[in-house]
């Protein structure tokens, strides 16, 4: 071989050597590339065992506020139905003492002579309920499947007693020809009704008057009522007040946390 022809040889090696270079590195930083960015399996699992507990501290920070608020809100609930006793029975002793003060202005008027001390001058037990159980020979209304003992007072009918008959009870509107107007403290207090209606024409339900009537499911109170005892629903967890709308009856359940439903 002829010595031109050995360099021309050597040169074409070289080329071909030099091409091939860029392409093995190139190859080589691909593959350097492709292993760097793939995580390692344990970097992998550690990543979802982080994301994992920042779930789980979530799920316990709601629990945690939910607990929290529903504490708060019964503790307000509580606070409400203290206020509303509270005021409530302010109003009761004012609108007694009003009462019999103007039973006393009346009395005035129409007598000259000093009370006797047997019968007409106030007592120590001024301001007290007049309707905590019946007057001695309170008439009895015997309905067809029901009876009450009542009183008139002013020209009204207060039912004192639920004598029984049927469990599921509508009030009549008028006794003997006068309107019902009141329910006394413990009318029905006890008793295994299970309904009651009551009319249009009562505005007042006295205290602890269905104090224990564990069976009663639910109880329609008219727009009229506008006077509530305290307590008198006590012991009927299963009651739903049946109400109006923006009524006394309705108000008075809400604040009690009492099943109720508009009517």
């Amino acid at each position: 071989m002829s010595k031109q022809k050995a360099r021309i040889t050597l040169v074409s090696i070289a080329c071909a050597l030099a091409l091939a270079l860029p392409s093995c590195a190139s190859g080589d930083e691909s593959k350097e590339s492709t292993t760097t960015t793939a995580a390692p399996p344990a970097q992998q699992t550690e990543a979802a065992t982080t994301e994992a507990s920042d779930v789980q501290d979530q799920l316990d920070a709601t629990d945690y506020y939910e607990a929290v608020i529903a504490a708060l809100e019964a503790k307000l609930l509580e606070e409400k139905q203290d206020r509303y006793i509270s005021e409530y029975e302010y109003d009761q002793k004012l609108r007694e003492l009003e009462d019999q003060l103007t039973a006393l202005k009346n009395q005035a008027s129409n007598k000259t002579d000093k009370p006797s001390a047997d019968t007409d001058a106030p007592t120590e037990n001024l301001g007290a309920e007049e309707t905590d159980t019946p007057p001695e020979n309170a008439p009895v209304y015997e309905g067809e499947k029901m009876s009450f003992r009542y009183g008139i007072v002013n020209g009204t009918v207060t039912i004192y007693e639920y004598l029984g008959g049927t469990t599921t009870v509508a009030i009549p509107s008028t006794l003997n020809g006068y309107r019902v107007t009141a329910i006394a403290d413990y009318a029905f207090a006890g008793s295994d009704v299970t309904a009651v209606v009551i009319p249009p024409s009562v505005v007042s339900i006295g205290w602890f008057a269905f104090n224990g009537c564990a069976s009663l499911s639910s109880v329609s109170i008219p727009a009229s009522v506008t006077s509530i005892g305290y307590a008198a629903f006590d012991g009927c967890d299963g009651v739903t007040v049946l109400c109006v709308a923006n009524s006394y009856a309705r108000e008075y359940a809400a604040s009690f946390g009492m099943s109720y439903q508009v009517i």
